[in-house]
């Protein structure tokens, strides 16, 4: 038989030459023993097909030979079993969007082919499972399975159901349960297509992901309409969707659910929300022309906003390189974010990788995220709570190199003690860089001390030493002055400038005269120069328009200023390219009119975000910016820039 972790097992070696036991391990997240049991059974299924196997060379690891099309071929003819997880989110899936009678445990069992006693221990943590959603799952006085509650936590759990089943699982798999029909509607295909098109044109993308989740969602969606249990939305919120373009928009998508005159206000802006994902256009402007009472919840939203860095400051002894813009970035993300957060809450793929890459970063977040929960009276689950996580990641590792504090940890008993204080350190405070844990023998005899920017030593060194002495386990009073220590050190780093002489060389710009319509040319002609000095390869060009393509969305630094950001590369120093276009080229059909693109290889010998910050302010200088376009060749240009 199949499963899950059998078919992942196939992907990965599928699209890989060789992969280790290590390395099946840390993917699957599963013991060596039970992926050697399921190699074994796989090579079985394959034998009694006449299919290569899966080899194992000695010291290298497992190879197969062969097409994913054979393992679709084998999923569809051998039965597969799903686990617990899955059975248990299918039934309460199942129940919500087709509620008949007879949904009782013989019926389950039947449809997953297992016991009814298999069936009903799996359902013992559905209540559980269910009041995540604040859902309440029970039997009825026939024995059938019922769920309720509020239709907008229905709603929330149909959406993970689909991202975490119907999404992330193949096609092969998904037809073991549902009709192709039910989750792939050909006319939802068409209809969403023609709306998403229409919201590229005023500068909405969405990505593949996103489409493939709303072909699902909308498809499950337009079978749970017949239920006819309606959501209710704010009437203040209804007008701000009614008045905004998105409403005219969507209108082909609101026809195809309720016909020409039927159909819920509500649920129209549901759907409307759905399809640009809660995404509103909205920035500080457009809060002073806004209602008295949208102003008022801006206005102390961001209050909240600030009192919640302020305690993610206090608490956990974290200087930030820019706190103010961390303010004005969460607070903007959450007005863009309201109404995603409250009617749709959509799963994101890369929480997982944010809370394993700044684990620290994350649960300190989660930590202090009840200040902004009380405010928006919304429960927060990780998924938003991890992109608010990011702009604390972006602020932090921004300047990795050059804004982390390089520090010496001396200890004077056995190396055991020491690590406390070293453990203790890495906890709190994000921004320390531990180059050296040594005791006092070797720091006296390192001939090096200058690459430290501050000694930390739980014994008496020598007075000529400029050190910061501490307890063998951190005091509070040791912590606060390694605090106020870390601010000095890190203000004085950030008082640095990097001047434009050490992003920008003369051969680095050129003036286009032509017109250029295409933006592959555009970005094509702004590489040039780079790739004629051989500063980047033709692979940096190729990563960088496939990003663009990927996301549709271009960096407006300043008003005609664009900003590509290309892929780091250990391979080169920081590169930048300066090209000036004499008549605007514009992206994916978007209004904004672009004269300046800016193209960065980012590298680690220079800050590349000192680069981005002193391009950035350089370029809002309107004046500068009239001079750079009246140039006339690239020598006057590079004279201009180079001087500032």
């Amino acid at each position: 038989m199949w499963s899950k972790n059998k078919v992942n097992l196939m992907k990965i070696l599928i699209n890989n030459d060789v992969t280790s036991i290590e390395q099946l391990t840390e993917v699957l997240n599963l013991k060596k023993r039970a992926i050697y049991f399921y190699i074994k059974e796989i090579n079985d299924l394959l034998k009694k097909n006449n299919v290569n196997l899966i080899e194992n060379k000695w010291n290298e690891g497992f190879v197969f030979n062969g097409d994913f099309k054979i393992v679709e071929r084998l999923v569809e003819d051998e039965f597969y079993l799903f686990s617990h997880e899955e059975r248990l989110s299918n039934i309460c899936f199942d129940v919500l969007v087709y509620p008949s009678s007879g949904k009782n445990l013989s019926h389950y069992a039947n449809i997953f082919g297992v016991s009814k006693n298999t069936i009903f221990l799996d359902v013992q943590k559905a209540p559980e499972l269910m009041s995540k959603f604040n859902l309440t799952f029970s039997f009825n006085k026939d024995k059938e399975i019922c769920i309720d509650g509020d239709e907008l936590s229905k709603r929330h759990f149909i959406i993970t159901f689909v991202n975490d089943f119907i999404k992330s699982n193949e096609d092969f798999v998904v037809k073991k349960l549902f009709k192709v029909k039910d989750v792939r509607n050909c006319e939802i295909i068409d209809i969403t297509k023609k709306v998403t098109s229409l919201l590229n044109e005023i500068g909405i993308y969405t990505n593949e992901n996103y489409f493939k989740f709303l072909i699902s969602y909308l498809s499950i969606l337009k079978i749970y309409y017949s239920k006819k249990s309606f959501i209710e939305i704010p009437n203040h919120i209804l007008v701000q969707i009614k008045d905004s373009i998105y409403w005219s928009t969507c209108s082909s998508i609101f026809k195809y659910f309720f016909g020409e005159d039927q159909g819920n206000d509500s649920e129209k802006a549901y759907l409307a929300i759905l399809m640009v994902a809660g995404n509103f256009p909205f920035n500080e402007d457009e809060v002073e022309t806004s209602s008295n009472k949208q102003k008022k919840f801006t206005d102390d939203l961001k209050k909240t906003v600030n009192m919640f860095v302020n305690k993610i400051e206090l608490n956990d002894y974290i200087y930030f390189n820019n706190k103010e813009k961390i303010i004005r970035d969460i607070w903007i993300h959450l007005i863009r974010s309201f109404l995603r957060i409250k009617y749709l809450s959509v799963n994101f793929e890369y929480v997982k990788v944010i809370k394993k890459e700044y684990e620290n970063i994350f649960n300190t977040v989660r930590e202090n995220i009840y200040t902004l929960e009380n405010f928006l009276k919304l429960k927060l689950l990780d998924d938003e709570i991890s992109l608010i996580a990011l702009y604390f990641v972006s602020d932090l590792y921004s300047q990795l190199n050059s804004k982390n504090t390089r520090v010496a940890l001396i200890y004077s008993e056995s190396r055991n003690i020491g690590g406390i204080i070293k453990t203790q350190l890495l906890d709190m405070f994000n921004n320390l860089e531990i180059r050296e844990f040594m005791n006092v023998k070797e720091f006296l005899d390192d001939n090096n001390k200058d690459h430290f920017d501050m000694v930390l030593s739980s014994v008496e060194l020598p007075w000529e030493i400029t050190y910061l002495k501490v307890d063998k386990v951190l005091t509070e009073e040791n912590k606060k002055q390694i605090n106020k220590e870390i601010n000095e050190i890190l203000k004085s780093k950030s008082a640095t400038k990097i001047h434009c002489k050490n992003i920008f060389l003369p051969e680095d710009f050129s003036i286009i005269e032509n017109e250029v319509k295409d933006w592959q040319n555009v970005v094509n002609q702004s590489c040039n120069n780079m790739l004629k000095n051989k500063k980047i390869s033709q692979d940096f060009v190729d990563t960088l328009s496939k990003n663009l393509n990927d996301f549709k969305e271009v960096s407006i630094i300043s008003k005609g200023v664009a900003l590509l950001h290309g892929p780091i590369s250990k391979n080169h120093k920081i590169n930048c390219s300066f090209t000036l276009f004499k008549k605007p080229v514009s992206f994916f059909k978007n209004n904004e009119k672009i004269n300046v693109i800016i193209v960065l290889c980012p590298g680690n010998s220079i800050s590349h975000i000192d680069a981005i910050k002193e391009i950035t302010e350089m370029l809002s200088n309107k004046n500068l910016l009239d001079q750079v376009i009246k140039c006339s060749d690239a020598k006057e240009l590079s004279e201009l820039i180079l001087k500032e």
